[in-house]
């Protein structure tokens, strides 16, 4: 036992002087690029808030102020408080005064979500410059997995919104 692990450690001794980084395939360094990396918002809900006023929206130019300050570009963007009373062109505007991108649109989806209610999550999308929508609420009542490949089928074909978007699905579980 004691030569198997000497063994072993002679093994894996010649492979890391072997091995360099620039072996590795660009993702194992650990160096992603700025533009790839997102801060999700929702993670601030709670500070920010879900209301309309004033308050609510100094709170949320506070957050994204700190996110571009911190070096973040993108910020996936949270619609269930309709930007604070802001529509997506003024959110959008606000993001930019920022300097940062909206990487996506975290919404709600249900089965219930018409072709209608998707083709306008889609169009919010587009006017934010956001590249996916993603379901942020999951069903949970689902308890066979059918249910979940119905449910991911139904948000990754959104109706009349069709190849204007793609959707981010949450993961079934097995």
């Amino acid at each position: 036992m004691v030569g198997g692990v000497g063994v072993l450690a002679v093994i894996v001794a010649i492979g890391v002087l072997l091995w360099s980084p620039a072996d590795a395939p660009p993702s194992a360094t650990g160096a992603i690029p700025d533009s790839k990396i997102s801060a999700q918002l929702f993670d601030y809900f709670y500070y920010i808030g879900f209301g309309e006023d004033d308050e609510t929206r100094a709170r949320q130019d506070e957050v994204l102020a700190s996110l571009a300050d911190a070096g973040y570009r993108s910020v996936e963007v949270v619609d269930y408080a309709g930007f604070h009373g802001l529509d997506a062109q003024q959110y959008r505007d606000v993001l930019d005064g920022h300097g940062l991108e909206a990487s996506a649109l975290h919404t709600s989806v249900t089965m219930g979500t018409s072709d209608e209610q998707w083709a306008q999550k889609v169009d919010t999308a587009l006017i934010l410059g956001a590249d996916f929508v993603g379901a942020g609420e999951t069903p949970r009542d689902f308890t066979a997995r059918g249910e979940w490949v119905e449910f991911a089928q139904r948000i990754d074909e959104p109706g009349p919104a069709g190849p204007r978007a793609r959707a981010v699905v949450p993961r079934a579980p097995p």
